[in-house]
């Protein structure tokens, strides 16, 4: 049977999640002060709690998992454990991806919140590039709930709303999507944040284009470009001029359409970013497609 004091190893487990990696469940141990016995890995396999991984175990069952979970809240040790994950994640997992989304949970569990806040939304993007949007949602409910009674007027907030706009609209709420994209332009706009404006407009231009409203579509995505004119070259502005050029094509303006994704190309490459650069020549490709010209298509 399991001693009795392995108790505090366990609940520290249960806390990392359902899969346990054991170089973690260690190294979060050491940082928490407690002793792991050296042979209770291989008591909780024997005892059939858990199945063993290649990188360590898995608890066999998320009651067993939650149980841990709830004596660790009890015995008022739940936000010791979440924060030596947090420390532990900090020291040795934090640029790895899908580390962002834990290490906010942790924090959440923690009692630190406002830290959780950066983490999360870094995780949702993640989710949402890893076309994960179910997942995605679920962050952002998390975000939200830690972004509390803190001012409506917020850039944490504005975020908040750009990202839940994205999310929606890609699983095909465009009216939540468009009431995001609202909420987040009006924040951005109160705020003077122009970064922030042009990402709203890139949602509300994005809602718009999806609706098929090329012509609104276009004007928002060009707003949104305009306010990045002369900042560093990044994915998001490469993102908006494919979006805005598209715009162009589907209303018929296959010249815009063309100068726009002509100077996306030059910035892309311009700044040595091969996967952009290679995203703006497959959209030259489906203009000159448009135009009829298949060879250089």
């Amino acid at each position: 049977r399991i001693g009795g004091g392995a108790a505090p190893g366990l609940q520290l487990a249960a806390t990392l999640g359902r899969a346990v990696d054991l170089g973690e469940w260690r190294t979060a141990a050491a940082v928490a002060g407690i002793k792991v016995p050296a042979d209770l890995m291989d008591a909780i396999l024997a005892e059939k709690v858990a199945v063993s991984t290649p990188s360590g175990f898995a608890f066999d069952s998320e009651l067993l998992r939650e149980s841990l979970l709830r004596q660790a809240e009890e015995g008022g040790d739940g936000v010791r454990w979440h924060d030596a994950c947090v420390r532990m994640l900090r020291a040795t997992r934090s640029h790895r991806r899908g580390v962002a989304e834990r290490l906010g949970r942790h924090l959440v569990h923690a009692a630190r919140p406002d830290e959780a806040l950066d983490p999360l939304y870094r995780g949702a993007q993640e989710r949402i590039s890893d076309g994960d949007f179910r997942g995605a949602a679920g962050v952002l409910e998390l975000r939200r709930m830690a972004l509390g009674p803190r001012p409506a007027l917020s850039r944490a907030r504005v975020d908040q709303a750009v990202l839940e706009s994205d999310v929606q609209r890609r699983v095909g709420r465009l009216d939540a999507a468009a009431s995001c994209a609202d909420e987040a332009l009006t924040g951005a706009r109160a705020l003077a944040d122009l970064p922030r404006e042009a990402a709203a407009l890139r949602m509300a231009g994005e809602v718009a284009r999806n609706r098929g409203d090329f012509a609104s579509a276009r004007a928002l995505l060009e707003e949104s470009a305009r306010l990045l004119e002369g900042s560093p070259y990044n994915t998001d502005y490469g993102w908006t001029l494919l979006s805005w050029s598209d715009a162009a094509m589907r209303g018929g303006d296959l010249d815009a359409a063309m100068e726009i994704v002509t100077t996306g190309r030059r910035l892309a490459a311009d700044c040595g970013d091969p996967l952009d650069t290679g995203r703006f020549e497959m959209g030259l490709g489906r203009v000159a497609r448009s135009r009829g010209l298949h060879r250089e298509a």
